[in-house]
Formats: structure tokens, C-alpha cells, sequence
């Protein structure tokens, strides 16, 4: 049970509401946070904003940051991050072999390309709390400064602040089932966080 109650549209100030109908209009799938966030008058907004520029404006190559955000699921055990991404990792260009390499924690260079694989590496040092010059030096080779700030916002996104934020608040994926017919990674997180 959250510790914070979730709002629907009806019980939300008119700013969460209007967020939480576009969002149903949509036809998104409304992640439990999304509604405890539309508590927040100031929040809510920014922090739907963000994933979505993540997933759907960034630069990135977006195979690269499914890559990192499957190893993030894999490596934290959250069955509910692996499924609701792998839609999006496959519409990324993540196929059978390379996500089958991920959920067993073994990403090689049989399936992966050396960026990709220092992708793996930057997921698993990061989640670890210490990135190091040479991992970042070796995926720092394959993209500019704006595609490196964004993995970081993504690895920040999905191994921090979501999982911190359901911990805080209580909720439990458990059961949660995200939509699966929302294929395209231009879906953005509005199909879930």
C-alpha cells in the first residue's frame, strides 16, 4: 500500500488533473507514481518532462540507453523495469540474442559492440557509486557531449530517482503490470517510469 495516496483527475488540483486526463487521452498507462507525483502543484509537470525529453527529444542513440536501462533492471532485479523496456528496447533495435545476453548478466562482445559494451560497463559503475575515467573515456569515444550528458540523466533517471521515489513512498510493483501495446520507444515514459 503507498504511503501517499494516489490522486485520479477528479481529486487532483486543476494543473495535476489537466496532466493526468492528457495523459489517459493518450491512452498511458498511469504508473502509481505518476499519480502520488500529481500531488506535487510544482513538481508534477518537470518531473514528467524530464523521461519524456529522455526518451522521445534526446540525442542519444536510443539503443544505447535501452541497453544501459535493461543492465539497470537486470542488475537491480526489477521484473517490472525489465518489462515495461523491453518494448522500447526492441523498438530501439535491441534483438532476441542481445536482450537474452542482458537478463542473464552477460553481455559480450559476441552480441555487442565495444561502445555498447562500455554502455554495460558505465550502467554497472554507476549503479555501483564509482565511475571510472577509463569507462568513461571508452564511451566518451563514441558520442559527442550532449549524447554523454543524456545517458548520464538516463542512468540517473532509472537507477536513482525512480526507484528512490517508489522506496519513499511505498509503492509496489508487485502485480503492476505496465501496458504492452504502446510498441514504439516514441512512446515515451507516459507509458510508465
Amino acid at each position: 500500500m503507498p504511503r501517499i495516496h494516489p490522486l485520479t483527475a477528479a481529486e487532483a488540483n486543476p494543473e495535476s488533473a489537466r496532466l493526468l486526463e492528457s495523459l489517459a487521452a493518450h491512452r498511458a498507462d498511469v504508473h502509481p507514481l505518476l499519480e502520488i507525483m500529481a500531488h506535487s502543484r510544482s513538481c508534477f509537470r518537470p518531473f514528467l518532462r524530464l523521461p519524456d525529453a529522455i526518451i522521445r527529444f534526446s540525442a542519444l542513440d536510443p539503443k544505447l540507453r535501452e541497453i544501459a536501462v535493461m543492465r539497470l533492471a537486470q542488475r537491480m532485479d526489477s521484473e517490472y523495469e525489465w518489462e515495461l523496456h523491453e518494448r522500447y528496447a526492441v523498438a530501439a533495435g535491441l534483438d532476441a540474442a542481445e536482450l537474452a545476453q542482458l537478463r542473464a548478466g552477460t553481455a559480450d562482445a559476441t552480441e555487442f559492440t565495444p561502445l555498447e559494451l562500455a554502455v554495460v560497463r558505465l550502467a554497472d559503475e554507476a549503479l555501483a557509486g564509482k565511475v571510472t575515467d577509463a569507462t568513461f573515456a571508452e564511451v566518451r569515444a563514441g558520442m559527442d557531449d550532449e549524447q554523454a550528458v543524456e545517458l548520464a540523466l538516463a542512468l540517473a533517471w532509472w537507477a536513482g530517482l525512480v526507484p528512490v521515489l517508489n522506496e519513499v513512498l511505498g509503492i509496489a510493483l508487485d502485480g503492476y503490470v505496465a501496458r504492452k501495446d504502446e510498441p514504439s520507444h516514441r512512446a515515451g515514459p507516459r507509458a510508465g517510469l
